[in-house]
């Protein structure tokens, strides 16, 4: 089956609050992100409704057959811009991550062609991003102990 054909995007909007924090907190993200501690709804409702109004920042909702599954983040500095995503736990090792990070790639490319770069941070120990992010064009760029950076160019 191939379920490219089912995945949409659509950009994030304030009624995305509680679903964005929900994954946020899926005790496996908390794990792999560089913070760990839960993030608390007030702490998050500031911060995401201020980033679904930055014009820096591509806030992207993933959706499988009209369910949403998975979300990217994509903030851009200068023609450069840091990825994060998640994968709802119900969805994941289906095959879903790299083909929403590359749907993910077509729409930043289009929305801000003058982004040359995707810098992708991620633990050392995550296998999973790892294997997401090399599946979908990334190159490693640099390891450390505890994180790895990877970066798509666009080869522009």
């Amino acid at each position: 089956m191939n379920v490219s054909k089912n995945i949409s995007s659509r950009l994030a909007t304030p009624d995305d609050l509680l679903l964005y924090l929900n994954w946020a907190n899926d005790p496996e993200v908390r794990a792999n992100s560089f913070n760990s501690e839960a993030i608390k709804l007030e702490n998050h409702r500031d911060w995401f409704l201020r980033e679904v109004q930055n014009p820096r920042t591509l806030l992207l909702v993933f959706e499988y057959g009209g369910t949403p599954f998975g979300q990217t983040r994509f903030h851009s500095e200068h023609d450069q811009s840091l990825l994060n995503y998640s994968i709802d736990k119900e969805f994941r090792g289906q095959g879903l991550g790299a083909q929403m990070i590359e749907k993910a790639l077509e729409s930043l490319h289009e929305s801000q062609p003058h982004i040359h770069s995707i810098i992708a941070k991620v633990k050392a120990d995550n296998h999973s991003s790892i294997k997401v992010l090399e599946r979908s064009g990334f190159a490693k760029h640099s390891e450390q102990e505890k994180e790895i950076v990877y970066i798509f160019d666009y080869g522009l």
